[in-house]
């Protein structure tokens, strides 16, 4: 049977409720306002950066490029970055030119541009670091935290460039297409008699990838994708245990990979466990006819080392794009790329055209997820 309540019934109830529990029925507003100021002060200055833009979207960001010139040489568009506010890109920036440049911005984007504890007083305002690049260790990520500064990378967006780069050295070693256009050009094939001049070349013949053992330290994004596609071209792929990190039954120890491998890759992250990784004990445990490559970071690796194991015969070549010192000046990086067994790109493995249209995409998503107070790839 249904019921209709009347408005006299429906008063009574409503002022029973409130007799019998005045604070609950009336105060709740209040309990639940002082919850969330509690919830925001326990979560410290993280926590007011995100909440700062919830009230402050749609509002004219004042974003500074600290070093525009490392992605963008005047072929790309910074448009996607344009519909939070205005948007000034400076080609690079001294540490001295920190505060004239971003001192007022919300937004600070940056490549190489360092921010330590000292850098990030000079910009008062800011409220957001976002790195051009997937590496972070550049920022103090402590102190950006303490400041109620977001900070963001974009990992992967390279992913595709530095996969064909590595494949591309290997692919070097064993073809030496340079070499052999060389003694063409030199008029060498014209002065013989055969139809296939020089099938040995200057490294003993063409080899094929299909067969040989790679060795891969450090399978993230990159590596992972690095291992498919070596063994679509039939290489035997030793996934390495990496030092600092859990060991893992998919993972061979490294030393034995090392032993075994006819190339050996380096991409995993610097680390304090990772720095200087390929020393003179790494160089000693590989294979004499091994080509060493490093397309991760610098300073994974111990260049003075690798130019001893070239030199004393522990291994057979390197191929470098990553250097301790970028650009190169005097000391073991410029022993290293003058090396006849090195052969070194000026660190273009991760600036494909693709790839840099990819991080401003991803630089702008990671803007506007922040706007929204949504984690993405944020590292402080």
């Amino acid at each position: 049977m249904n019921v209709k309540a009347s408005p006299l019934s429906l008063c009574l109830l409503m002022m029973t409720a409130m007799f019998r529990s005045p604070c609950g029925f009336l105060l709740r507003p209040l309990r639940e306002a002082a919850g969330r100021a509690s919830r925001l002060q326990q979560g410290g200055a993280a926590q007011r950066s995100m909440l700062w833009f919830s009230a402050a979207s749609g509002q004219n960001l004042k974003i500074a490029i600290l070093d525009s010139y490392t992605t963008d040489r005047g072929e790309l568009s910074w448009d996607p970055l344009k519909k939070f506010g205005s948007v000034t890109a400076y080609d690079r920036t001294p540490r001295d030119k920190i505060a004239e440049r971003a001192g007022d911005a919300d937004v600070i984007l940056t490549n190489k541009v360092a921010f330590d504890e000292e850098s990030l007083k000079l910009v008062p305002k800011c409220k957001y670091i976002g790195k051009l690049a997937t590496g972070y260790n550049d920022v103090d990520l402590a102190a950006a935290k303490e400041k109620g500064i977001a900070v963001t990378n974009v990992p992967g967006y390279s992913t595709a460039a530095v996969v064909q780069l590595v494949i591309a050295f290997m692919l070097d070693h064993l073809i030496d297409v340079h070499g052999h256009n060389q003694s063409v050009r030199k008029g060498e094939w014209a002065e013989c008699p055969d139809f296939c001049y020089d099938i040995l070349g200057s490294r003993g013949g063409i080899m094929e990838l299909s067969g040989k053992t790679l060795c891969i330290v450090g399978t993230g994004n990159i590596g992972t994708r690095i291992k498919n596609v070596a063994e679509a071209f039939g290489m035997n792929v030793l996934c390495a245990q990496v030092p600092g990190r859990p060991a893992s039954a998919d993972r061979v120890p490294l030393d034995e990979a090392l032993s075994k491998a006819d190339f050996i890759s380096l991409n995993c992250p610097l680390t304090a466990k990772t720095t200087g990784l390929a020393n003179d004990e790494f160089f000693g445990k590989c294979k004499k006819t091994a080509v060493f490559i490093n397309t991760g970071r610098g300073p994974l690796v111990d260049e003075a080392s690798l130019v001893r194991a070239l030199d004393s015969g522990k291994i057979a070549a390197a191929y470098l794009d990553v250097l301790s010192t970028e650009p190169p000046a005097n000391g073991a990086s410029l022993a290293a790329i003058e090396h006849p067994k090195v052969t070194v790109t000026p660190h273009v493995g991760w600036a494909s055209a693709e790839a840099r249209v990819r991080l401003i995409d991803e630089v702008a998503s990671n803007i506007e997820a922040w706007t929204k107070g949504v984690q993405r790839n944020r590292v402080a």
